[in-house]
């Protein structure tokens, strides 16, 4: 049985699909800047470790499809 799929990791699964929210937020927010001013390194960096740290998360609770 995947992590997803197990019913004592709910909690964590709910917890990651929150903060994944959260985190979209932030990438929204990081693409309108990049298309305001596209040669803005920090803006494209700070996106790049959003998406690791969304990448990281779904692997460590086996959402394969994501990472």
């Amino acid at each position: 049985m995947s992590l997803l799929n197990d019913p004592s990791m709910r909690e964590i699964v709910i917890d990651f699909c929150d903060e994944s929210d959260k985190l979209f937020d932030q990438l929204e927010s990081h693409l309108e800047n990049l298309e305001s001013n596209p040669k803005n390194n920090m803006e494209l960096e700070k996106f790049g470790q959003i998406i690791d740290r969304i990448m990281g998360a779904a692997k460590s609770i086996g959402a394969s499809e994501i990472s």
